[in-house]
């Protein structure tokens, strides 16, 4: 590393050249950064129904990105997924929880092209609770009887990602529009008309820990419907997954549910824009992950946030930290701190209108400045003139002496191609002479001490 201090140092045109480069990769990473967005100081997150679990798990994670240095979180309530997906699409939310399922349903191919997944981030079953005086084993129960009375069955709202799924579920088992009354009914309204008999059954969505699932769950005249023939239906649904529910898992005080059952699931995803900013990104996979990780009564630890099963392609932040964990920028440097840098770009256009020219002119001006060169010169008479002192013998003086010598035939094509400097170069050639004399002196007195040596 010294050495190549001194050559630097000797070096006029490489010193120049590094100098040049240094400000250039200054530059170049200045420009980089400028060209990059900065990081949003407000996030809108398109949830769902108020009772469910969209919205609560929504409120959750918006204290989360304030906790790490989001400005402010807007928890939006909406109808469901669809909604959601065109809020997102419209630029009117930023982050969505989608029903695993409604993107393809809901979004045309130049949508579905905009919108990034982030993660799956939990199991989200898909629940059929009916009247308990009827004697249902099977969805298929529910087409018109042989009487030809058309039953009545809640799907969710327009909007929501359970209708998609229960309109899908529900046509695999014969029953449409034409021989059923599928009504729209958000889950409070839903839940309210089946304990009244006006609904023989409604489709639910979401968590087991949901508000609206555990009312349902513990509805006096209300069942859990399982659907043994599962198979059937996710062999022809692919976003579907079946999850089993063993007796009393969701309440061993209320024994619920009172026998084992398989239900129908699908997974929640986070879903942004494709443009969203990276670090925004990763604080909600970070934030995904503490909530999430953990597991739950249906999804074991470790499960999610998962990159299984999405519908639409997955954002390269995100498959990034699935892969390498938090990038090095979001282990150094805080959210709060990248907003404060983003503030010195405005600085910085000025500090670069002049950098620009600057290393341009870097080598020329330090390739020809005559302090520069006379100063690297001074420096190497100085080192010959010690290297002359410290000599032990005449074999290295006199090699000394021969390179004083080069050096002062150097300094004569200096003055050609620096006249203006000559004064200046003339004085150090006569202190060029000056070391040559010294060490001429020192060549002859260690000669005459030498030869003492040998004739003793």
């Amino acid at each position: 590393m010294a050495g190549f201090g001194r050559r630097l140092r000797q070096s006029p045109k490489l010193m120049a050249f590094w100098i040049a480069t240094s400000i250039v990769a200054i530059i170049v990473g200045v420009v980089v950064w400028l060209s990059d967005p900065p990081p949003p100081r407000h996030v809108r997150i398109a949830t769902g129904d108020e009772h469910g679990a969209y919205f609560e798990y929504g409120g959750l994670i918006a204290r989360d990105l304030q906790r790490r240095g989001v400005r402010s979180v807007d928890v939006q309530p909406t109808k469901g997924s669809v909604e959601n997906l065109g809020l997102l699409a419209d630029k009117r939310a930023d982050v969505a929880f989608v029903h695993g399922g409604s993107a393809r349903a809901a979004l045309s191919e130049k949508h579905q092209e905009e919108l990034r997944s982030i993660a799956s981030i939990y199991s989200e079953p898909i629940w059929l609770f009916h009247r308990a005086d009827e004697k249902v084993r099977r969805l298929s129960d529910y087409r018109p009887s042989e009487d030809g009375k058309r039953r009545t069955i809640g799907i969710g709202l327009e909007g929501s990602g359970t209708r998609v799924d229960a309109i899908e579920i529900l046509r695999i088992a014969g029953i449409t529009e034409d021989n059923t009354n599928l009504v729209a009914l958000d889950p409070t309204s839903a839940a309210a008309a089946l304990e009244r008999g006006e609904l023989d059954a409604t489709f639910e969505s979401g968590s087991p820990t949901s508000p609206i699932i555990q009312s349902l769950l513990r509805m006096p005249g209300v069942k859990l419907l399982g659907f043994s023939d599962h198979r059937a239906y996710t062999k022809r649904l692919p976003h579907l997954t079946a999850v089993e529910v063993d007796r009393a898992l969701l309440s061993v005080e209320d024994d619920l549910p009172k026998e084992p059952l398989v239900l129908l699931a699908t997974r929640a995803t986070l879903v942004v824009r494709k443009d969203t900013h990276p670090r925004i990104v990763e604080l909600l996979l970070m934030t995904a992950k503490e909530r999430f990780g953990p597991g739950n009564l249906l999804d074991p630890p470790d499960t999610f946030p998962s990159s299984t099963g999405l519908e639409l392609e997955q954002h390269p932040a995100a498959r990034l930290y699935m892969a390498e964990g938090q990038s090095w920028m979001s282990r150094h440097i805080s959210f709060n701190a990248l907003l404060w840098l983003d503030r010195l770009k405005l600085l910085l256009v000025p500090i670069i209108t002049v950098l620009l020219p600057a290393a341009g002119l870097a080598p020329k001006l330090l390739g020809v400045h005559p302090g520069f060169v006379l100063g690297r010169e001074y420096e190497k008479l100085r080192e010959y003139e010690r290297r002359v002192e410290e000599a032990t013998d005449a074999a290295t003086i006199e090699r000394e002496l021969e390179a004083v010598r080069a050096f002062k035939k150097g300094l004569r094509d200096l003055a050609v191609k620096m006249p203006r400097s000559r004064e200046r170069i003339y004085e150090l050639r006569r202190n060029a002479r000056l070391v040559e004399d010294e060490a001429t002196d020192r060549l002859v007195l260690m000669r005459r001490a030498e030869a003492g040596d040998l004739d003793a």
